[in-house]
């Protein structure tokens, strides 16, 4: 009797520090501010993109972009780049057309707070690192958005950067871009960059087709 509640006692404390472990690596990064951020990372080996021509070439495709003009007031956008085994790269190494084996995380901020990040890798993102993303950006769970046609009654979501995860709790949604990146923001900010869009288009249609 005794090696039995031995036995439960201990499978009680392993299923407890796994709760613990899993809590303690996925507090959410979204919501942290930039010296949060940017001290981890640089702990870490990573770098800040400087070079404004090398900055202009990471950005190139990234789908936020177009949404610069309807985000809050005060919005800015920080680049990192951390290489694939914690090594920091020398600024040598950094070049305007190419990308070093590693991420680049792209960070926007509102408010002083991360609101959106952007991972991309130098190559596809395996599942095991997709997967690693969406417990470091969230303890309480995702849920795969269902794809298919529309059902009648039924209003889609409102978003203006699309997603197909969302948090348990809803306040964090999640996209992937392509095979080698992945976009994760806060809900309310892309319900905003959407009504804030159809407001701007309602307010420039008179306008725009004046003198037809």
């Amino acid at each position: 009797m005794k090696s039995l509640n031995t036995l439960f006692f201990a499978r009680c404390l392993l299923v407890c520090l796994g709760v613990l472990s899993i809590n303690s690596v996925s507090h959410a990064r979204i919501g942290e501010s930039a010296q949060t951020i940017e001290r981890r990372i640089y702990s870490n080996g990573g770098i800040k993109y400087r070079d404004d021509a090398i900055l202009s070439n990471r950005k190139k495709t990234i789908p936020y972009l177009k949404f610069m003009d309807y985000m809050p007031s005060g919005s800015k956008v920080s680049v990192f780049f951390k290489t694939h085994d914690g090594r920091k790269p020398k600024s040598s190494d950094m070049e305007e057309g190419g990308m070093l084996a590693g991420w680049d995380l792209h960070v926007l901020y509102v408010n002083g707070k991360s609101a959106l990040e952007l991972y991309k890798r130098s190559q596809a993102i395996s599942e095991f690192e997709f997967n690693q993303l969406l417990v470091l950006q969230s303890g309480s769970g995702w849920q795969k958005i269902k794809a298919g046609p529309r059902v009648e009654g039924e209003e889609p979501p409102v978003s203006a950067l699309g997603f197909t995860m969302v948090t348990n709790d809803g306040t964090i949604r999640a996209s992937k871009v392509g095979g080698d990146a992945v976009m994760f923001f806060r809900a309310d900010l892309d319900i905003l960059l959407a009504e804030t869009k159809l407001q701007s288009q309602q307010e420039s249609a008179p306008t725009s087709v004046m003198g037809f």
